[in-house]
This record gives C-alpha cells, sequence and structure tokens, in this order.
C-alpha cells in the first residue's frame, strides 16, 4: 500500500460551499481593515495575482507540514511531491523528476514506517501535520498584518491579510484530502485497524524486515501482495495479487514497476521470454524505479531467451549495486532473487531458449 497524505483539486460542491462564506468573508474584513489602517490598496489585477500566487505556496506549506509531522512521528520520507516536481527516495538514494501527470495543484508525502509502535497516534500526526502548519503560518501572518503599519511594511500588509486568510480556512480544505484517513483513524476499532494494517507492510522499504515475514493480519495492497508471496515463493498467489494490481487504477501501466514484475514474472516463472519483452517494451517513464529492479527483470529474460552468460552478468551488477545500498527487506528480497538468477544459470556456453509456456495466470496478466 502506497500511504500519502494527498492535496487535490477534487473538491465536492458541499465542501466548496462551505468553504466560499468564509474564505470571501475574510477576504472582504482583510480589504476593510487594510482601508481603515490607511493601508496601500492593491488593483484588481493585483489581487488576482496574489490571490492566484498564494495557491502553490500554501499547497507547499501544507505539505512540508505532512513532512515535518512525518519525521517527528518516527517515519521515514520516502517520497516528496509538489505538483509535478517529484522527489523519491530509493534503496539507492534520492532521484528527482518532472512528472506532468501528477497536476499543477496536487501534492503528496509518502511515508514509511520504522516500527509498529502506536502507529495509529502516529499516523494521526501525520495527517494532521498539514492542516496545523497552515493554521500556524496564518496565525503568524495576521499578527503581522495587525501590525504592518507599525512595522513599516504596511504595502505588504494586504497579502499578508490574504494569506492569513486562505491558510486560517486549511482545516476546512483539509476535510476532501485528510479527513477521510483521519476519521478512520479516529473511528478506533476494525476501521483503524484495517487502515494501520494495510500502512505497516511498507515497514520493508524502511527496515530488514522482508515482505515474508510480514504477518497474515497485516493487509499490504495487491502488489505488496505479490511481493509477500514472490518472497515466499508461492507462486499461485502471487500472480493472481500481480494481475490483480494491473487492473487497479493506482497501480496503471504508467508505473514502470508494474510492467517490470510483469517481465520478471513471465520470464522466470513461466518461460515466456516473448510476452516478458513485450512487458519490458510496454515500460513507460514514470514514478523512479531502482535500477537492480530493471536489471533483475532483464537478466530473467536473458536466462529465458538461452543467454545464460549475459544473464549471470546483468544478476552480477544488480547485486553490486544492491551492495551498496542500506539493508532493508526490499534489498533483502531483492537480493535473493537475483542469487536464484545467478546460481542456477551454468558457466560455459550459451544454452538455446527453451519452448516457450504460459500459464492461464500469466496470459491474465499480459493481456488485460
Amino acid at each position: 500500500m502506497s500511504l500519502h497524505s494527498r492535496q487535490t483539486q477534487r473538491i465536492s460542491i458541499g465542501l466548496l460551499l462551505l468553504i466560499t462564506p468564509f474564505f470571501l468573508g475574510g477576504i472582504i474584513l482583510v480589504r476593510a481593515y487594510a482601508t481603515h489602517r490607511g493601508m496601500p490598496l492593491y488593483p484588481a489585477w493585483s489581487v488576482a495575482l496574489v490571490l492566484f500566487g498564494i495557491c502553490p505556496f500554501k499547497l507547499l506549506v501544507h505539505e512540508f507540514g505532512h513532512l515535518a509531522a512525518g519525521r517527528l512521528a518516527g517515519f521515514q520520507i520516502k517520497g516528496f511531491s509538489w505538483g509535478p516536481l517529484y522527489w523519491r527516495r530509493l534503496a539507492d538514494g534520492w532521484h528527482f523528476r518532472w512528472m506532468q501527470v501528477l497536476g499543477y495543484l496536487r501534492g503528496f508525502v509518502w511515508v514509511a514506517p520504522m516500527s509498529t509502535h502506536s502507529i495509529r497516534f502516529r499516523l494521526m500526526f501525520f495527517f494532521a501535520g498539514g492542516a496545523l502548519l497552515e493554521v500556524l503560518s496564518g496565525c503568524l501572518a495576521l499578527m503581522l498584518f495587525l501590525a504592518s503599519p507599525a512595522l513599516g511594511v504596511a504595502q505588504f500588509g494586504l497579502a499578508l491579510g490574504f494569506w492569513a486568510v486562505a491558510t486560517l480556512c486549511a482545516p476546512l480544505f483539509a476535510l476532501a484530502t485528510d479527513g477521510p484517513p483521519l476519521r478512520a483513524l479516529f473511528a478506533g476499532g476494525k476501521t483503524s485497524h484495517d487502515f494501520c494494517s494495510g500502512f505497516l507492510p511498507l515497514i520493508s522499504w524502511g527496515t530488514e524486515v522482508r515482505p515474508a515475514d510480514w504477518p497474515e493480519e497485516w493487509l499490504p495492497s495487491s502488489l505488496d501482495s505479490y511481493y509477500k508471496y514472490l518472497d515466499r515463493a508461492e507462486l499461485e498467489p502471487a500472480i493472481g495479487q500481480l494481475a490483480l494490481a494491473i487492473q487497479e487504477q493506482f497501480w496503471s501501466l504508467q508505473n514502470p514497476l508494474i510492467c517490470l514484475e510483469a517481465a520478471y514474472y513471465c520470464a522466470r516463472h513461466d518461460n515466456s521470454p516473448s510476452k516478458a519483452r513485450e512487458w519490458l517494451a510496454g515500460k513507460k517513464t514514470g514514478y523512479p524505479v531502482e535500477r537492480f529492479v530493471e536489471l533483475r527483470a532483464k537478466a530473467a529474460v536473458l536466462y529465458a531467451e538461452g543467454k545464460r552468460l549475459e544473464s549471470v552478468e546483468c544478476a552480477k551488477e544488480a547485486l553490486r549495486l544492491i551492495e551498496a545500498c542500506p539493508v532493508t527487506g526490499w534489498t533483502l528480497m531483492n537480493a535473493a532473487l537475483l542469487r536464484g538468477l545467478h546460481d542456477c544459470a551454468p558457466a560455459g556456453k550459451e544454452e538455446p531458449a527453451s519452448p516457450e509456456r504460459s500459464s492461464v495466470a500469466a496470459y491474465r496478466v499480459v493481456d488485460e
């Protein structure tokens, strides 16, 4: 499960009707106070420009609130997005990518737990962090707005007032984005337990806990479930979960990880190199993926094609990359899969590829 706190433009009509009176009322009060105190008033085009410019910075403050709360709660930050600017922490370090598909009015912070201790309360703090920082910045801006004539910065007073209004409305905006997970966590009982159980599998990306060791009560997403069963060498449920992951909206084919895992499985466990090549060819540039994952898929395809020596070299290169990374459950699982490819490839000359076969499950994965 990829757990991230996200702000999007998807705000219901009812919530918009709730926010609009507060926002417009605040703008009117700010302008009236500025007039009363003799602050310079902006022309209409400047007001529109200021309000428009506030939006991306408000989003940035919100996401920084989640980032700070996540760090204070003991989570490891795995990803950060501010519009199309996307930073992702992989096993080999931080990577940056421009991703226009994320839109310009969205942001998210992706975190992974380092322990299971008090996970519910730490998640509450994480999801509330965005609105909390916005409210704090709004209170500071309001105080500066009220004191701007005395401080000699009256020319910035109106902008500070607009910022205060926008950020003090943050809890209302957060109802549409962070509200659902917070309600689930505050509800307690099974609802809260299931939410936390869906988040805990991400521990393998921050600690040495391997997917094979996840307790059965944890509720990983379909792709994470694939890794759990693959790490346990339980191939039948693994391919079922991979097929399900392909069908889900979040794990669409825009995610190169799906194509790489489908290519790996078709080549390694279904001996279907042609279909594996189709998956590799379909890999698009999207979310950053570790180089050793790409090499694992490529090594499996080369092995299925009978190019055993090339497969061994690919696997060796991937293992060298993993050795340079911090030890986590994710890297341990990948290293085990790569060693399996390396050890089963005989030394010596190339072998012809064996006749292709493809299970019903694999056909379902490729054709979905």
